[in-house]
């Protein structure tokens, strides 16, 4: 004949069972911890890139149109020596 289990051994694996799950929460949450620092870490390591490339995107357009002010002011002040040649 099998023994039913007593209302003490019942009580016994409940209180292992909610201690294990205590344990695990606690685990869990200093995961979710780590994560979190992680991913905090990661966007402001991606705000100063975007930073770096929105000033270096500046420092191109600002270049391209310095280049082409030159260009424009050097044909502006070229003499015209094609048609003295004929």
């Amino acid at each position: 004949m099998t023994e039913r289990p007593s209302a003490a051994s019942a009580l016994a694996r409940a209180d292992s069972a909610h201690q294990k799950i205590e344990s695990h929460e606690e685990l869990c949450a200093e995961r979710y911890r780590a994560i979190n620092d992680t991913l905090g870490e990661l966007k402001s390591g991606a705000t100063w890139q975007n930073r770096w490339l929105l000033g270096l995107l500046i420092a191109l357009v600002g270049w391209m149109g310095v280049q082409l002010w030159n260009g424009r002011n050097d044909e502006i002040k070229a003499p015209v020596h094609a048609s003295a040649g004929r």
